[in-house]
Parts: C-alpha cells; sequence; structure tokens
C-alpha cells in the first residue's frame, strides 16, 4: 500500500517509516520543508512538503495514499504559550481526518500517547485501553488527550476507518533531538536528574514503529491499542546506574514541596526560554501516581512481543 506517514522525520515517524517499508509499503514522509531528516537517510521514501496545520497541503498529500499514519505532534511538557500545543494537535487531528475522507483510505493510524490513557493511584491496578485520561494538565497530556478524542468523534463522522495507538514514553533508537521522554535517561545518566515516586510507562522505538506498521494492515477499525511497559523511576534509575556506575539522586519530597521547586523551575525557564525539567502541571499528573498500562491485547493482537525494558 502507498502510505502517507505524518511527522515522517520524528522518533516515531522514523522508526515507522522503516518498519513500513519492511513490510513492502511505499511511503510519502510528510515534513516541514526545514526538517531534520537524519532520520529518514537512506531510506527509499517519496517526500511531500507541508504542515499538519494546513489542511490544503495534507489533503494534496494524502491523494492516491491507501492509508495514512499521523505521528505528527508538539512533545513538550511546557512553552511559553502552552496553548499552541493543544491548538495544533487540535487543528491536525482536524485535518488529517479530513484528508483521510477525501482519499478514502483504507486506514487512518492516529498516534496517541499513553497520557490520553491516564495514570492511577496505585500500582496494583495498571489502566488499559479502554481507560481515558479524565483530568490532563501539562499541555502535552490536555493535547494528546483531547486531540485523540476529537479525531475519534470526526471519524466516526465522516466514516473513516481509524486505529489509534498509545505509546509511552519513547526510548531507543533514532533520538536525534532532545524529547521529554530521552530527557529522563540523559538527565539520570549525566546526574542532572533524579528518579521520583512515581511509575512509568516506557515504550522501546522500534516496538512503536513495527506496531504501527502492523496497524496499517491488521489493526481493526474502531479499536485502540496502548505500546507500553511499566517501570519505576527507581528501577530505572537502577538500570542507569548498572550502565554508568553514577548512582541517581532520589527525589522523595512530599508534592507541595514538590510544586514549589517546580514553580522556581517554571520562573527561570520564562526567563531563559529553556524547558524546565519539572512543571507544577506536570507534578499534578504524574506526583505519586503511576502510569502503568496493560498492554498484553496489543502484543497478542499484532502476534508482535516487546523488547526487554
Amino acid at each position: 500500500m502507498k502510505v502517507l506517514l505524518t511527522g515522517a522525520n520524528g522518533h516515531v515517524g522514523a522508526n515507522t517509516a522503516r518498519a513500513l517499508l519492511k513490510r513492502g509499503h511505499e511511503v510519502v514522509a510528510f515534513v516541514r520543508a526545514s526538517s531534520d531528516l537524519r532520520g529518514l537517510e537512506g531510506l527509499d521514501v517519496a517526500y511531500a512538503h507541508g504542515d499538519v496545520t494546513d489542511g490544503s497541503a495534507l489533503a494534496a498529500a494524502a491523494q492516491g495514499c491507501d492509508a495514512i499514519v499521523h505521528t505528527a505532534a508538539i512533545y513538550r511538557y511546557w512553552s511559553k504559550n502552552p496553548a499552541e500545543i493543544e491548538a495544533v494537535t487540535l487543528e491536525g487531528a482536524q485535518n488529517i481526518v479530513a484528508a483521510a475522507a477525501a482519499a478514502g483510505v483504507k486506514r487512518l493510524v492516529y498516534t496517541s500517547s499513553s497520557w490520553a490513557i491516564g495514570l492511577a493511584d496505585t500500582p496494583d491496578r495498571p489502566r488499559t485501553a479502554a481507560d481515558w485520561n479524565e483530568q490532563p494538565h501539562t499541555p502535552y497530556a490536555r493535547a494528546k488527550t483531547f486531540g485523540e478524542r476529537k479525531a475519534w468523534e470526526l471519524a466516526n463522522q465522516a466514516g473513516v476507518p481509524m486505529v489509534a495507538l498509545c505509546p509511552g514514553a519513547i526510548m531507543g533508537a533514532l533520538d536525534y533531538r532532545i524529547t521529554p521522554s530521552n530527557r529522563i535517561l540523559l538527565g539520570m545518566a549525566d546526574g542532572s536528574g533524579q528518579s521520583f515516586d512515581s511509575g512509568l510507562a516506557l515504550a522501546d522505538a522500534r516496538d512503536v514503529g513495527a506496531i504501527h506498521a502492523l496497524a496499517v494492515d491488521h489493526g481493526a477499525p474502531g479499536m485502540r491499542y496502548a505500546i507500553t511497559q511499566n517501570i519505576t523511576f527507581k528501577e530505572l534509575g537502577a538500570q542507569v546506574t548498572a550502565l554508568t556506575g553514577r548512582p541517581v539522586k532520589h527525589f522523595g519530597a512530599p508534592k507541595p514541596i514538590a510544586r514549589l521547586v517546580a514553580g522556581i523551575m517554571e520562573l527561570g525557564a520564562a526567563f531563559t526560554g529553556k524547558e524546565p525539567a519539572l512543571t507544577r502541571a506536570l507534578i499534578d499528573d504524574a506526583a505519586g501516581r503511576y502510569m502503568y498500562i496493560d498492554s498484553t491485547a496489543t502484543w497478542q493482537a499484532f502476534g508482535h512481543p516487546p523488547y526487554p525494558i
């Protein structure tokens, strides 16, 4: 099949492009003209240029395609203009469904996030792909939750056969820029970061790419699939220590203190423009909570066992 892949140069996109090509699909990479294309070097893909907020460019790129994989998004937890993160995702959701409907594609694979599934208050009751985040706080969590809901609403109205995928924090191959996910590992490795009393949903970039490609062929329209493995921040820190020999600090302060620290970091970020390591919204979302999600149904549905953490 001929597949339009938005955000093709990103972490998810670069891994997905390889997985699609491996399965024999023809890939049209939808990227900005100014995009860093290192993740696509050497791949036999065609290019279409534009932005997901440009509905006309998306519709033109989708013509003649049999399927669309929509991975493009702003992956940031903080911005001087936080509304922009949410607005871009919502507009992108609207435009991608419209493009899919106009092109009459056989499948729209929509990349959501574990943030749209949400967190549990205890580690012994993991959530599933049937759950939704009912109270997201960070701009990214809000964007992913509301963006996916909007995509489902529009896809159902237009009769677009959509599948949603919800990866956790993606680590691994082809991460050519710093994201909130790999910043966790880098901070632990260089001593600037720390662990917290919280649980994390991880996803290997190779698993994420593979499931996206498999969903084009085998994803059931109307279904939502989680792509996650569960680990505490302390356990992740121990694995980093085993590799680096550097002990990872643990931040075990009560939530009010953590919010105070995060507020100070946000104040500094307002002057420097550099994204803070912590924000009050992130503390509200995750501190003392567990993004534990049971993805067993995904591995079984696609016959793809995950790489070990």
